[in-house]
């Protein structure tokens, strides 16, 4: 045991090998130098023999890198090596743009240049190519698409435009909107195609009578203020339609509550058989165009009222319409409709349904909307349209709009002809008065 301890104790230990592969620290350090000089300093064998090196925990001389068992041997000396190139080695490969040096410096008036070969770039007013190959045909298009004009040829020809065509496009007045389609939504060819089915609802369906026609003017403007019933808009559209049978004129406009106009399906149908959202600015503009316009003064609250109280007028606001006919001197013709109270019947409301799509309720039929939109259809009682005497306001003047006291007793007198007239339409058709 004692003499294997010493054999081994005896044998001679072989060199230790030292890697020459520097640390992180040191290729660290290497890296910042170079980045400080600009330059790669690389250490020659001159530098490293001024300073030997020696062994870790030791005092001997560690050897050269230069002398070489290799070169010893045959009489030649070994290159050098930089103590990064190990690390440089190892290191990730850098991309063109990091690996290639600028050709130019970054300046702030020169244009960038595009990385596109052959393609043409416009900057700072300044033309030039791209050194590169022949650009595809692409390119090559929109390389010509950025010659200039003269160099286009006839593939991309600019019409000429003489001072003829500009004098036509800006310097000639618009035309004038037709009466028949304006800009309120009336469509002439929508109303042409519904003008039949309308025509048998009030004919066959609804069996409809005209009395007192010859009270509407044949020219000129005028002002129908009508009682609203029904639970669903159908007055207004009968109503058109009567005196368009009737009534050697037609062309009835009628102005229709917000909550209507804006209603899905039925809101632009109305619109573009006529009606018009109910605002002092369009009943105007109607007007001054010598339309027959009728008015609803009652509202939705002639709309909402119950079945039981069918043909009592409700309030009629603060009498718009009034200020409206004595401004544009049109004269009021009382209109009475009864047959739609009974053809279209209010059962109750669905408030809850109408927050679903925007409106303030539903009306509940006795076949809407349980049927669906055939329960839109009203119901085929008869119906009875009246016009009664015009009432001429001519004398007021348009100043007397602004006097709320005479404003508010023309209202009171203009309800109670018209109630007048509802009921001794329903005497004359035979109809129970409650």
């Amino acid at each position: 045991m004692a003499k294997s301890q010493r054999r081994r104790t005896d044998a001679p230990k072989p060199p230790r090998r030292t890697s020459t592969r520097p640390t992180r620290a040191t290729a660290d350090k290497a890296a910042g130098s170079e980045g400080a000089e600009g330059s790669r300093v690389v250490a020659s064998g001159e530098a490293r023999a001024h300073k030997a090196p020696t062994r870790r925990g030791t005092g001997t001389p560690r050897p050269a890198a230069d002398a070489s068992p290799a070169g010893d041997e045959q009489g030649t000396t070994a290159p050098e090596r930089s103590p990064t190139a190990d690390w440089n080695r190892t290191k990730p490969p850098q991309s063109p743009r990091e690996a290639a040096p600028p050709s130019e410096p970054l300046s702030l008036s020169t244009p960038p240049r595009t990385a596109v070969p052959g393609v043409i770039v416009e900057a700072d007013e300044t033309r030039y190519a791209v050194d590169g190959d022949a650009p595809p045909p692409e390119w090559q298009d929109a390389a010509a698409h950025d010659a200039p004009l003269e160099s286009r040829g006839t593939r991309d020809p600019i019409p000429e435009l003489g001072a003829d065509h500009y004098f036509r496009q800006w310097a000639e007045p618009a035309p004038e909107p037709a009466v028949d389609d304006d800009d309120l939504g009336l469509d002439a060819a929508f109303e042409a195609r519904a003008r039949p089915v309308l025509s048998w609802l009030f004919r066959r369906w609804l069996r409809g009578r005209v009395e007192g026609v010859e009270h509407v003017p044949t020219e000129g403007r005028a002002l129908l203020v009508c009682n609203h019933s029904g639970a669903l808009p159908w007055d207004g559209p009968m109503l058109k339609t009567a005196l368009d049978l009737e009534h050697p004129r037609g062309g009835l406009r009628w102005l229709v509550e917000d909550a209507v106009f804006h209603a899905p399906f039925v809101g632009p149908a109305l619109g573009r058989l006529g009606a018009a959202r109910a605002c002092p600015e369009n009943a105007e503009r109607l007007l001054g165009r010598n339309c027959l316009v009728a008015v609803f003064p009652e509202g939705l609250l002639g709309m909402g009222k119950p079945f039981e109280r069918r043909y009592q007028l409700q309030r009629f606001g603060r009498g718009g319409y009034v200020k409206l006919a004595l401004r544009t001197g049109s004269p009021i013709i009382p209109t009475a409709i009864v047959g739609a109270e009974e053809s279209s019947p209010l059962l109750g409301r669905a408030d809850w349904l109408g927050a679903l799509i925007g409106l303030s309720y539903v009306p509940l039929t006795p076949t809407f909307p349980w049927l669906g939109p055939l329960g839109l259809l009203p119901l085929p009682v008869r119906w009875h349209i009246a016009f009664g005497a015009p009432v001429d306001l001519s004398a007021h003047g348009p100043s007397a709009a602004e006097d709320a006291v005479l404003v508010a007793r023309l209202n009171d007198e203009i309800r109670a002809r018209v109630q007048q007239l509802l009921d001794h339409t329903r005497r004359a058709i035979g109809t129970a008065t409650r």
